[in-house]
């Protein structure tokens, strides 16, 4: 089970392994027992990243512009620097920051499925070497070694489930480097994780 929290949107990606992933200020292992892995990745690695997998298609549930680049309703194809125009864009979203993280997350499932469809697997270690400097994450590297292992041999469909949960917002300290934040409702959190799927 991957669990991946972004602002206020929870993201469930389920599959036979175990892993959590969540950016940002989430620290659901201080009111829980569940490990939560911290990864991150700044914007010129996000585009990097994308454009290191051909692009991605994103389904988009109306037409925008987001700066230079134009979203139209259905899917898109859209390289790395158009993914991250997409990913940012929330003045322009009648749903706003919310809008915004659906969109997100239907990146990153666009993402999981190029990466988990294809041969693009085979050469991990050198997408993960071209974010050089771009990425950390506290995931074990014989974790990522394995969780890749098992998506050649098995090929596994991964089956994608995405909730919105609700919180408050904040400007405590957090891991994350300053600003504002949300703080999700922690009880919600663990009822969607445990037994939203």
């Amino acid at each position: 089970l991957i669990i991946i929290v972004y602002h206020l949107t929870m993201f469930i990606i389920v599959n036979r392994s175990e892993f959590t992933y969540a950016p940002q200020c989430f620290h659901l292992n201080e009111n829980n027992s569940i490990s939560v892995l911290h990864n991150q990745i700044n914007f010129t690695g996000f585009e990097t990243l994308v454009d290191a997998i051909g692009g991605v298609t994103v389904y988009s549930d109306k037409s925008f512009t987001a700066g230079v680049v134009k979203i139209q309703k259905g899917n898109n194809d859209l390289n790395g620097k158009e993914a991250l125009a997409f990913a940012r864009e929330r003045y322009h979203l009648a749903g706003g920051d919310n809008a915004r993280g659906k969109n997100q997350m239907k990146l990153i499932a666009a993402i999981v499925n190029q990466l988990s469809a294809s041969n693009l697997l085979q050469n991990y270690d050198e997408i993960l070497r071209s974010l050089e400097g771009m990425f950390v994450t506290s995931m074990p590297a014989d974790q990522i070694g394995e969780l890749v292992q098992l998506q050649i041999s098995e090929m596994p469909k991964w089956e994608i489930y995405s909730f919105a949960v609700t919180g408050t917002g904040g400007t405590d300290s957090c891991w994350a480097a300053g600003g504002g934040h949300s703080n999700p409702d922690y009880e919600m959190l663990l009822r969607v994780g445990t037994e939203g799927i």
